[in-house]
């Protein structure tokens, strides 16, 4: 049996690229979530941000990224963008 030295059982393992991607798309699918509200549900930008924050889904203000995102949006070229692909199927 291997004994290892006790200064390696004190390293941080490594970081898991894995882990980091998958912490990006839980915070981008609630984007989209809020994306679709304000394109196709008529919010303002105002209401989905409040929703956000305030709307009991555990928001923290590391996140200020999707803060942005719903502020920096552009409503009319996501309209424009499904209106030239047509319907979902």
């Amino acid at each position: 049996m291997r004994m290892w030295s006790s200064s390696y059982a004190l390293q941080p393992p490594p970081l898991c690229n894995q882990c980091s991607c998958i912490v990006e798309t839980a915070r981008t699918v609630p984007g989209q979530w809020w994306q679709y509200r304000i394109a196709f549900e008529d919010w303002t930008k105002a209401q989905a941000t409040d929703e956000m924050i305030n709307g009991g889904f555990g928001f923290h203000p590391i996140w200020q990224n999707l803060l942005r995102y719903i502020e920096e949006l552009d409503v009319n070229a996501i309209k424009e963008q499904v209106a030239k692909q047509g319907a979902w199927q």
